[in-house]
C-alpha cells in the first residue's frame, strides 16, 4: 500500500520556499508553542497558509505571530493547512537543498516535500485535523 501511495504523489498545487526563511519560521512557531505549552499544557499546531506568491506560517491558537514566506507557486491551493511543527522542522533541518518544494492536493491528503527531481529526498508529511 505503501509504495502505491508513493508512486502515486499527485499533487494538485505546490510550493517552493526558500529553507532558511522557512526553518526561521518554524523555530519562532515552536518556540511559542513551547510557552503556550507551559501555560495551558496542550500542544498547538503549526498552520501553512498557502496565497498565490506566498506561504502564510503561523500557530493555531496564537494570533500574535504569523510570516508571511515569498514562495514560487503553482496550481489550486487548499487554504490553511495544520501541520506538527517539530516534525517539518526535522524534514526541512536535513534537506539537502535552499529551496523547499512542497506540493498536495488539499488539506486532508499528504503533502509531499521534495528536493527536485531527486527521489531520495521525498518525504511525506500528514496534516493536523482539528475536532
Amino acid at each position: 500500500m505503501l509504495a502505491s501511495l508513493l508512486n502515486t504523489k499527485a499533487c494538485s498545487f505546490s510550493v517552493e520556499v526558500d529553507k532558511a526563511e522557512l526553518l526561521e519560521a518554524l523555530n519562532c512557531a515552536i518556540y511559542l508553542q513551547n510557552e503556550q505549552k507551559l501555560v495551558n499544557g496542550a500542544t498547538t499546531s503549526i498552520t501553512f497558509d498557502f496565497k498565490d506568491g506566498q506561504v502564510g506560517v503561523g500557530c493555531a491558537g496564537l494570533t500574535d505571530y504569523s510570516e508571511d514566506l515569498e514562495a514560487k507557486t503553482d496550481g489550486k491551493f487548499p487554504g490553511t493547512v495544520m501541520f506538527n511543527a517539530a516534525l517539518l522542522k526535522d524534514i526541512v533541518s536535513i534537506y539537502p537543498s535552499d529551496k523547499v518544494i512542497i506540493g498536495g492536493s488539499d488539506e486532508k491528503s499528504p503533502f509531499w516535500i521534495c528536493a527536485g527531481e531527486n527521489e531520495e529526498y521525498t518525504y511525506c508529511v500528514l496534516p493536523r485535523f482539528r475536532k
